[in-house]
């Protein structure tokens, strides 16, 4: 349909339009809907666009740490050995940043 066409009746005053032997005369018309969808599969510069993604940005900052990098936990629900890695974990980070020497263990 979209590259041949269907065919359509020619229609003159409301009346279907014949040739001098007396046969319909139709043509073969294009559907621009299904053009449109090749060109879309085919053709890059009529591809859909990709969706717009928003991306936002916070600058909300807990202790120095942008909102969205920041972790809280709830300690009193932790068990005393999930407390211990957890404390090691934040230890091991804060001697990373350089906010306590390894000599001492603040937290």
């Amino acid at each position: 349909m979209g590259l041949v066409g269907d065919k359509e009746l020619v229609i003159k005053n409301g009346r279907v339009v014949t040739d001098r032997h007396g046969k319909e005369v139709s043509i073969h018309k294009r559907s621009i809907a299904a053009l449109l969808s090749l060109a879309e599969k085919y053709l890059p510069e009529y591809a859909a666009q990709p969706k717009q993604v928003e991306i936002t940005h916070n600058t909300a900052t807990t202790n120095g740490i942008p909102s969205n990098y920041a972790l809280v936990i709830d300690t009193r629900l932790l068990s005393a050995e999930q407390f211990a890695i957890l404390r090691t974990i934040a230890t091991d980070l804060d001697k990373k940043r350089g906010i306590i020497d390894s000599t001492s263990s603040q937290l």
